[in-house]
């Protein structure tokens, strides 16, 4: 045996025992050495007293009001100090805290609230281990705002200036009907932080002053190419929305999106103008011969069924017996216009198709004059 040899197998046993006791010597004296790290708990609000589940920071909310800082489900760090093995041991069980939020002084009329939270502040689950942990870090350690807001409710309207459309529909064929949109519901309810719902109310009201800029209220509805007919479409708030704590009631809205085959089939005419009148007459109505129009959004009209069929079967009328005009001896009367000798099945889709009004604006309504 060489002299390498000699060294290495000459009384084996008691040196593989020595440099196991060094290991081992090693790796207590390494659980006893002070370390810092860094440690997070999941922000969860309630209502009520309850107990914080592992890895979680259970935040109690007053009444009336919601967490919006931190946002419940996000995480809030915090570092530590201890030996390795204390450490281990505070955040493998039980390493969870609670705190509860006060309600604002009576007396005002703030909408929001906050509170400066230090982790020594929380009630730990087990507070001897955690007074251990942070000690170290009392005066460094950046405290924790926690705010809170007013809980509110707003109803609105839902309507065609609130969607946002993206189509891959063929323009020069098909035509999605945006303008003709329809809820199933005609309101819903916002619910969350009053700032955040009086944000919404703020984007709702500017997509109504501004048509066809959409809303970024709701998901955006992305229709296919291939889509014909009705889209019927579900949505929900857009998730930058939701992430903040804005709620909608109902969770889902459904809605209606024609889209039809392009026809823009326009034709104009002097109609004959049917006044109805109670017996005797009580309106004088002056002659009238004014030029309307009649356009169809899409193919509505029976199989070659030329343009005067719309002649045929659009009547003007004049309902003076639903004019209010007591004491009045001069009124301004509006003309309405109705489809007559039409089956019920095609009259639904020719109201829909038809749009009718008078060339000028001016002749959609009459002056009558009382008899005397």
């Amino acid at each position: 045996m060489n002299f390498l040899g000699r060294v290495l197998f000459l009384d084996w046993r008691r040196k593989l025992l020595a440099i196991l006791l060094a290991f081992g010597l090693w790796w207590y004296v390494d659980g006893l050495i002070a370390v810092d790290r860094s440690y997070s708990l999941r922000v969860v609000a309630v209502d009520a007293l309850a107990t914080p589940e592992d890895g979680t920071l259970t935040v109690l909310v007053p009444p009336g009001w919601t967490l919006v800082e931190p946002q419940p489900g996000t995480s809030v760090a915090m570092r530590l100090h201890g030996s390795r093995s204390n450490l281990e041991n505070f955040t493998s069980r039980q390493f969870a805290a609670y705190y509860e939020l006060r309600v604002p002084a009576s007396d005002t009329e703030q909408s929001e609230s906050g509170v400066s939270v230090d982790a020594t502040d929380l009630e730990w689950r087990r507070p001897d281990e955690a007074a251990q942990v942070l000690a170290a870090f009392s005066d460094l350690r950046a405290p924790w705002i926690f705010r809170i807001e007013r809980q509110t409710e707003a109803v609105f309207e839902l309507r065609h200036e609130l969607l946002r459309i993206e189509s891959q529909v063929r323009e020069e064929e098909y035509e999605v009907m945006s303008l003709d949109a329809k809820f199933d519901l005609s309101q819903a309810t916002l619910s969350g932080p009053q700032r955040l719902v009086e944000q919404a109310e703020a984007e709702i009201l500017r997509a109504e002053l501004e048509p066809g800029s959409g809303a970024n209220l709701f998901e955006t509805i992305h229709l296919l190419q291939s889509t014909r007919l009705d889209a019927v479409v579900m949505l929900r708030l857009d998730s930058s929305w939701t992430a903040r704590g804005l709620r909608l009631d109902p969770d889902w809205v459904r809605v209606t999106i024609p889209v039809r085959l392009l026809y823009n089939s326009v034709h104009q005419w002097t109609p004959k103008l049917r006044e109805l009148q109670e017996s005797p007459p009580r309106w004088q109505v002056p002659a009238y011969a004014a030029q309307w129009r009649a356009e169809l959004r899409y193919d509505a009209l029976p199989i070659g069924a030329p343009k005067e069929w719309l002649e045929d079967h659009i009547m003007l009328i004049l309902p003076l017996p639903l004019l209010r005009a007591e004491g009045q001896d001069v009124a301004e009367a509006r003309i309405e216009w109705a489809l007559f000798d039409v089956d019920e099945a095609r009259r639904s889709a020719l109201l829909d198709a038809l749009v009718v009004s008078p060339v000028n604006p001016e002749h959609a309504t009459v002056l009558v004059t009382r008899v005397q």
